[in-house]
């Protein structure tokens, strides 16, 4: 994880360039980093997405994480940006905020995810959602923490910032009863 922090740091570094000079965080108030699943049971077999959010920030040009999961229950499959943090597709960096996702990298109790903004407008300052963390469940059912460790952000002058963190737990349920019928296949000329 020391060098994926090296390299967000670096990445902030390069992105000052094409930002223009912008206040740093006030330090008083630490940003608390949290996850959203959309209920706290979701099908076994289906696909879903987590929020990760984030409040009471100032001037936010990069983020990243450890996730813990079971890999037995469900897999990330995927990182989007939130608009609000920065564009991904045919994003003008002189005139916008723009997002490039750093993962996910994966380990043995789950990935590594982070995401670095760049461009002419000031980095995130609000409290909402700055990406989407796409999960595909291996259709059993259980329950797992969604645990982060080992955050940090950093504004887009590449200056650190440690957050609190806030868990989520899921639980995957199977979806009752599934009935298996034979099919009937037609030989050709004629009807079985």
């Amino acid at each position: 994880m020391r060098l994926s922090r090296l390299i967000l740091l670096a990445l902030c570094g390069l992105v000052l360039a094409t930002t223009p000079g912008l206040a740093a965080r006030p330090a008083d108030a630490p940003p608390v980093l949290s996850l959203a699943p959309p209920s706290a049971s979701i099908a076994a077999d289906q696909t879903f997405d987590v929020e990760v959010q984030i409040s009471n920030t100032t001037n936010l040009g990069a983020w990243e994480f450890g996730l813990t999961y079971d890999p037995a229950l469900l897999t990330l499959v995927g990182v989007t940006p939130a608009p609000a943090f920065g564009g991904s597709t045919d994003c003008d960096a002189a005139q916008a905020r723009c997002a490039l996702t750093l993962g996910p990298r994966f380990r043995r109790d789950g990935a590594s995810v982070g995401m670095v903004s760049h461009g002419a407008a000031p980095g995130f300052s609000s409290s909402g959602t700055i990406a989407i963390l796409h999960f595909q469940p291996a259709g059993r059912a259980g329950t797992t923490a969604l645990q982060l460790s080992e955050a940090l952000l950093a504004d887009p002058q590449a200056n650190p910032i440690t957050p609190h963190v806030q868990a989520a737990r899921l639980t995957l349920h199977a979806d009752g009863y599934r009935i298996f019928l034979p099919t009937a296949a037609q030989r050709a000329g004629g009807a079985e």
